[in-house]
């Protein structure tokens, strides 16, 4: 080979291997952090968001972990958090009406998402037609009662999060929503949403092996489990108290109600959620003569847990407690 010719050739892989080095940084500076302050009502929804927007946008929640998001009041730091935001990420669906619409109504130029109505959701469940031994009179009773305990909730169940297929729409929706108020950052939201949704589906596969092993229908203290059942075919029967709120309150006849259901279906056990402190549960389960679990997590994540970890640990709770009934 001659020397000129080396010489060219060590100058053109000089160039390609610049060259090269070039497109990296291109790939590297398209995550970098932008100015942009994007909240979640939830933390839920801010681990689905932080999967979206990587490098390029921290999205904090503004209810904190392990936290009962019914019944909670923002202090002044969730306030200024929320005034101080570019976008608004909410379940909707009645979810965070307590205090959301207040603050929207006073900072209406502020963007919100609420995810809830592109999930498909599915209604709350309604019983007041559910016994026919009642006349017309009982039935007008009953309908009272349950308006008078559902504090305030809407049509729809919010507790969409429990069908990963359905979280798969609020993360395209939350990768549009970022790309809306950071167009530059498109390719790389969008790229983040669609390995998170890979991982979805990868859960929503092993949730429908699990339940797969479950023959028995699941009672809860609270309605939580709609969307479980809706997606995998589990029988979930009417809950202790009827509601999908979980500081929502018992009647008398919520729990006969309760007590007939579980002779009826033959129901062992009874699953707990570990943001109610209610004795309601434990006192229909004496009665019956059944055993409780406890460690269904309803709703929020655990401080350091993933969604992934916590549909996981859910689906543990569920399956261990019913297929050893």
């Amino acid at each position: 080979m001659s020397k000129k010719l080396f010489i060219f050739i060590s100058m053109f892989l000089l160039l390609a291997a610049f060259a090269c080095q070039n497109d990296d940084t291109a790939t590297v500076d398209n995550t970098a952090t932008v100015d942009i302050k994007v909240s979640a009502t939830v933390p839920m929804i801010s681990e689905w968001a932080n999967k979206v927007s990587g490098t390029r946008v921290t999205v904090d929640s503004i209810i904190p972990h392990s936290t009962n998001p019914h019944g909670y009041q923002p202090g002044a730091k969730d306030v200024a958090k929320f005034s101080e935001s570019d976008l608004i990420l909410a379940i909707g669906l009645v979810y965070e009406e307590a205090w959301l619409d207040k603050l929207i109504d006073s900072h209406s130029d502020i963007k919100l998402i609420e995810l809830g109505e592109f999930v498909d959701p599915i209604k709350a469940r309604q019983y007041e037609d559910e016994h026919d031994e009642h006349d017309e009179h009982d039935e007008h009773e009953e309908h009272e009662e349950h308006e008078g305990h559902d504090h305030g909730h809407g049509e729809f169940d919010p507790h969409f999060w429990f069908d990963p297929i359905r979280v798969t729409k609020a993360v395209s929706q939350i990768a549009a929503g970022l790309t809306e108020i950071d167009p530059e950052g498109k390719e790389y939201y969008e790229s983040n949403a669609k390995a998170y949704i890979d991982e979805l589906i990868e859960l929503d596969k092993f949730v429908s092996s699990e339940l797969s092993k479950i023959s028995h229908a699941l009672m809860t203290e609270h309605d939580s489990l709609g969307y479980l059942g809706d997606r995998y075919g589990i029988e979930i029967l009417k809950a202790i108290i009827p509601s999908t709120n979980s500081e929502a309150g018992s009647t008398a006849k919520d729990l006969i109600d309760a007590v007939r259901l579980i002779d009826d279906h033959e129901v062992t056990v009874i699953l707990l959620e570990r943001e109610v402190t209610s004795d309601v549960a434990l006192t229909v389960a004496d009665e019956a003569g059944i055993a409780v679990a406890s460690g269904l997590n309803v709703e929020s994540l655990g401080i350091g847990q993933s969604y992934v970890d916590f549909m996981k640990k859910n689906i543990d709770v569920i399956v261990s407690n019913l297929v050893k009934n």
